[in-house]
């Protein structure tokens, strides 16, 4: 009965248990390494860290910010033993770089060694180094089938070191692969200056995402996986102070320094400062006055080693500009190192703002730590912001055009203002109109106009066609931001043909070249009608009847005359 209900209820319950669980593991994404038996197991999250060959390396740069190259300036490429030797004639990117455990270097705070196996030491001055480490880690083999140009995709990684209290981030992390398959990375720290000569040891953190691509490793699906790990790393070849180094033999006095190392400058931190890397007014790149905009500015810490505190910001707006909604001191707690924040400031430009480019000051205070001490650091900067009146200029429609005959002038009158607020510059207009008018001065130049400013202008039209013409006065002008802009005023002119004189007609038209032949009447007396030989009969009567009354009137003036001297002579003889 026993052996029964273990058949029946017990066994099929561990069956059922077992298929759901098999389910449940189906369903888990699983990484695949193409069978390679030295890969890592997933869900390792430490990296072996193995040191490769000549690395680490350092770059030493000046104070004007060039690099300082020991290899090319002491030949070491062509000296046997060195470790530079370039015997293969080749130029790897190895030997470009100092090996910051070559035992012919050493270094203090400010100033670089090297001694040439047979030649005297010589020293450079330096303010910043390039430091570059290079691991390979050891857990993880990458597949026969991974390229070298894919792992760039495969992986991403970051790291930093932490240097007594300094933490540096480091500039690039790049990764290849080995001649075994191994991963490895090679970290980047760029123009840094924490050889302080306090601390002659540091900490490399290094962490990389493993992101699965199913081209390189065959996986069904894309997952992520961090490894992490660090190193401490001395400086064994580094001397801390010069000066107090100890004899190599106890019995021997201390050697005098150097002379490169007498009254040497102590060389402070660089000063952090903070400026605003971009601005924007919302995507416009003029305000118009009257209107509000949004300010957008993203303020940046220059500093790629020193953390700023206690930010306080001061805007300072100009004449025709103000703050809305706000105040114009805003507090920031801290800002990292070459870190950046965003701040939207609201403003509006006054309706009486004149047309020009109006400046914003911004003023950053703040605190920072370096060489030991608090210090507070001070930075203004100015932006400009383009600022336009509306523009208001407009002309009146031409008027009062009469209609012309082909020949005559026509007088064109044409009336403008300014009612915007600000100076228009550079006034000009221009009479368009068809080839067969003619215009004596088609541009006019008015110069400036001020606010309110008003004026005519008047041009004289000549038609050679008949006909009903589109005519068009253009403005041109400037605003105060030396936009151009333009204007134009349409217009319609008719030229007539002139009339034409018929014979029969009193106001006829005479040919060119003829002259008007008229009778005593005033007619006009046709050139093609027959000449008459001698006088007509009217003539001749007209004739006799002017000879009759001369000779009547000649007659009436004697006989009056005789008359009167009879008379006074019987006057005479009575005396």
């Amino acid at each position: 009965m026993k052996k029964e209900f273990l058949m029946k209820r017990v066994i099929p319950l561990v069956l059922a248990l077992l298929m759901v669980g098999g389910t449940l593991l189906t369903l888990l994404p699983v990484k695949s390494y193409a069978a390679d038996p030295n890969a890592r197991p997933q869900g390792s999250a430490s990296i072996n860290m193995v040191p490769i060959t000549n690395y680490p390396q350092v770059v030493f740069y000046d104070h004007e910010g060039n690099a300082i190259d020991i290899i090319k300036e002491l030949d070491l490429a062509s000296d046997a033993n060195s470790p530079y030797y370039n015997k293969d004639g080749s130029d790897p990117s190895a030997l470009t770089n100092i090996l910051l455990e070559d035992k012919n270097l050493r270094y203090t705070k400010n100033t670089v060694y090297y001694k040439k196996d047979g030649s005297a030491e010589k020293s450079w001055n330096f303010s910043k180094v390039d430091l570059i480490f290079a691991y390979a880690d050891h857990d993880y083999k990458l597949g026969d089938n991974v390229s070298p140009d894919s792992l760039s995709k495969m992986f991403d990684g970051v790291a930093y070191l932490h240097y007594g209290d300094i933490r540096i981030e480091a500039d690039e992390v790049r990764f290849m692969k080995s001649r075994k398959s191994r991963l490895i990375s090679e970290i980047r720290f760029n123009k840094v200056d924490f050889f302080d000569g306090e601390h002659n040891k540091m900490t490399l953190y290094l962490q990389y995402l493993e992101n699965s691509n199913p081209s390189d490793q065959g996986a069904d699906t894309a997952v992520s996986i961090m490894h992490k790990g660090n190193i401490e790393y001395t400086f064994t070849r580094m001397m801390l102070d010069r000066k107090n180094e100890a004899p190599s033999d106890p019995e021997d006095p201390p050697k005098p320094p150097p002379e490169d190392d007498k009254d040497e400058p102590v060389i402070k931190s660089a000063t952090p400062y903070i400026i605003v890397d971009e601005y924007s007014i919302g995507g416009n790149q003029q305000v118009r006055a009257g209107d509000s905009f949004t300010l957008n500015l993203n303020c940046m810490n220059t500093h790629k080693r020193i953390p700023l505190e206690n930010i306080i910001l001061k805007v300072a707006t100009s004449d025709g500009l103000q703050l809305t909604n706000s105040s114009n001191t805003f507090y920031i707690k801290s800002l990292g190192r070459g870190s950046s924040f965003d701040k939207e400031l609201r403003i509006s430009a006054l309706p009486n703002a004149e047309a020009k480019s109006h400046t914003i000051t911004l003023t950053f205070s703040y605190e920072y730590i370096a060489d030991d001490a608090r210090q507070k650091g001070e930075m203004s900067q100015e932006i400009t912001i383009p600022v336009i009146q509306q523009d208001r200029f407009s002309a009146d429609p031409v008027s009062g055009v009469s209609e012309a005959t082909v020949g005559e002038e026509v007088d064109i009158v044409a009336k403008y203002i300014n009612k915007s607020r600000g100076e228009l510059f550079n006034l000009t207009a221009t009479m368009e109109c068809d080839d067969s008018i003619r215009c004596d001065e088609k541009i006019q130049h008015k110069g400036n106009i001020v606010p309110g400013g008003s004026g005519d202008l008047e041009f004289t039209l000549t038609g050679s066609t008949a006909g009903t013409y589109e005519c068009s006065i253009l403005y041109t002008y400037e605003d105060a931001l030396a936009n151009t802009k333009q204007l134009r005023i349409p217009f319609e002119v008719t030229f007539v043909e002139a009339p034409v004189m018929e014979w029969d007609d009193p106001m006829m038209d005479i040919p060119a070249g003829n002259e008007m032949m008229l009778d005593e009447n005033g007619n006009p007396i046709d050139p093609n009608a027959p000449v008459q030989q001698g006088m007509s009969k009217q003539q001749i009567a007209a004739i006799s009847v002017g000879a009759a009354l001369l000779i009547l009137i000649a007659a009436v003036i004697i006989i009056k005359k005789r008359k009167a001297a009879h008379e006074f002579e019987d006057d005479d003889e009575n005396i």
